[in-house]
């Protein structure tokens, strides 16, 4: 019974995990397209070096 809790307790935490990325990402693909050229192409690379890390 306590592996099955146990179990149950990473689902939620990785779906939670999930759900922050993906509002992070929301945000920050929306402060691209509304902050100026410099500020998005700041992201841009942040964005790209977050993916590029193994």
């Amino acid at each position: 019974m306590e592996d099955a809790d146990e179990g149950q307790a990473w689902a939620r935490l990785f779906l939670v995990v999930i759900v922050l990325w993906a509002l992070s990402l929301n945000l920050e693909l929306w402060l691209v397209g509304w902050m100026p050229l410099d500020t998005s192409l700041f992201l841009d690379r942040r964005l790209f070096f977050l993916v590029d890390v193994p």
